[in-house]
């Protein structure tokens, strides 16, 4: 999970900076970049603190870091099983035969 790129991703939707995130669950700017960049790891409660200043329940919060965000190699993973998978599809519409 990349809470940390969760919240990154759910302050700039809201048109926060990372001061105005801070003064509202009474962190440091500095604090919320190290969250962001998962260098530091986060309370229940600072969890809850964040996702309620971002207007989120805590669930939607772990939804989005769990289901949005996709590290980058899974994605590449992806698209080649997607380009394997349809490949005979391709191959069936240029009447040739598959490799």
């Amino acid at each position: 999970m990349n809470i940390g790129s969760a919240i990154c991703i759910t302050r700039e939707y809201r048109n926060l900076t990372k001061k105005a995130l801070a003064d509202k669950v009474g962190l440091s700017p500095s604090a919320i970049t190290r969250i962001e960049k998962e260098e530091r790891g986060i309370s229940l409660k600072t969890a809850q603190n964040i996702a309620d200043a971002l207007e989120l329940k805590l669930s939607q919060l772990v939804t989005i870091a769990e289901i949005v965000l996709v590290p980058e190699n899974e994605i590449k993973n992806l698209q080649s099983d997607l380009l394997l998978s349809i490949q005979p599809i391709f191959t069936q519409i240029k009447g040739g035969k598959e490799t």
